[in-house]
């Protein structure tokens, strides 16, 4: 499969508040994190998002003229730590924030809370534990999503080390009714196994899952490629004997996309409306970037731009530009309800302060891109 024709790559580096690359987009600074360490990213209705940062806390954030610009900032939750996912829901007149986090600044053990806002008024009114002593070595309990019947909470959880699964290094998902569930209980339902960083897990409208994966650091500066995969029931990944794509007769799932050795693919958003790009099931990946001088120069610091297709046969492919260079480490990414691509920097770059990003085509519509996938 390949692109007939792709949308350009864009590159900036100029400090934010009103970017614009190649007459195709603009960006605007939407919230200079600073010292909270912004990391992971949630949009909800009315121009507002919440942001997971590492200094524990949770902000809301509300862009009330929708400029672009986040005018006000609060802290909805503090003393959770290392939070790499967020999910919510509406629940009556208020709404459910589940957040998935660490139990203390040092590590302690992964858990998830859910913080009840029982009447709308952005003050959490009930405190419950759905899943607690998620495993914690290596790698932490990263991203969490509803699913699309909003019953199921999914949780990516990394492996406790970087050459064995541990108790770790799969998807997989519990009710959104479960309380005090101790990891490991057979009320959590494994959903794919052999994921040896999973970080970014995002739904398709029909139930379609997708997950990165971030590959083994021991294996040299070239191997292993980070993975997209499409997380089944049952599947089994590889991690660690397998990275990368299988070798023949092998039992693991294939990857339907793959990214640079140790660029460190984290958060993704699907633009499941055509909103961004003008076409369906574009995905935009967060590329983090490696960290460990591993490489003789430095990897990802990018968003990646992706094509979801499914062929006749139901199996899917991805192919896979760059999209946004030279950004800092950026962690997440989202999609917001009106179609605009927001992004936290977690690690500043040249002209990239630490904070969240909003990127909306310029000219106020979609960009068309001027070819499909051929196949």
């Amino acid at each position: 499969m390949k692109i007939a024709t792709a949308a350009s790559l864009l590159v900036l580096s100029a400090l934010a508040t009103a970017q614009q690359a190649s007459d195709q987009y603009t960006v605007t600074t939407y919230w200079l994190g600073g010292a909270a360490d912004p990391r992971v990213l949630e949009t909800v209705p009315g121009n507002r998002m919440f942001v997971g940062c590492g200094d524990g806390t949770i902000r809301l954030l509300t862009d009330a003229d929708n400029n672009g610009i986040a005018e006000s900032s609060s802290i909805f939750v503090s003393s959770v730590w290392g939070p790499h996912g967020l999910a919510w829901k509406q629940n009556g007149a208020g709404y459910d924030l589940f957040v998935a986090h660490l139990t203390s600044p040092a590590g302690g053990t992964g858990q998830i809370t859910l913080f009840s806002d029982l009447n709308g008024d952005d003050v959490f009114d009930v405190v419950t534990f759905p899943v607690l002593n998620l495993p914690l070595g290596a790698h932490q309990v990263n991203n969490i999503k509803l699913d699309p019947t909003q019953q199921w909470l999914y949780i990516a959880q990394g492996a406790s080390s970087n050459v064995a699964a541990g108790t770790g290094a799969c998807v997989a998902k519990i009710p959104v009714t479960a309380q005090n569930l101790m990891w490991g209980s057979p009320s959590i339902t494994i959903v794919g196994s052999g994921l040896r960083n999973p970080w970014g897990i995002e739904f398709l409208p029909n139930g379609t899952l997708f997950a990165t994966d971030n590959g083994r650091d021991d294996l040299g500066p070239s191997d292993p490629p980070d993975e997209f995969n499409v997380v089944v029931q049952g599947g089994d990944y590889g991690f660690p004997a397998v990275s990368g794509v299988p070798p023949v007769g092998s039992t693991t799932v294939a990857p339907i996309g793959l990214f640079e050795s140790h660029s460190s693919a984290c958060g993704f958003a699907i633009d499941k409306g055509n909103l961004l790009t003008g076409f369906a099931n574009q995905v935009f990946v967060a590329e983090w970037g490696n960290w460990n001088g591993l490489t003789p120069t430095p990897r990802g610091q990018k968003i990646v731009q992706g094509n979801l297709h499914q062929r006749a046969n139901g199996s899917w492919v991805m192919n896979s530009w760059d999209f946004l260079a030279n950004c800092g480490h950026v962690l997440d990414v989202d999609v917001g309800p009106t179609g605009a691509l927001y992004f936290s920097v977690q690690w500043g770059g040249t002209g990239w302060p630490e904070g969240v990003y909003r990127m909306v085509p310029t000219h106020g519509s979609a960009l068309k891109m001027s070819g499909l996938p051929e196949l």
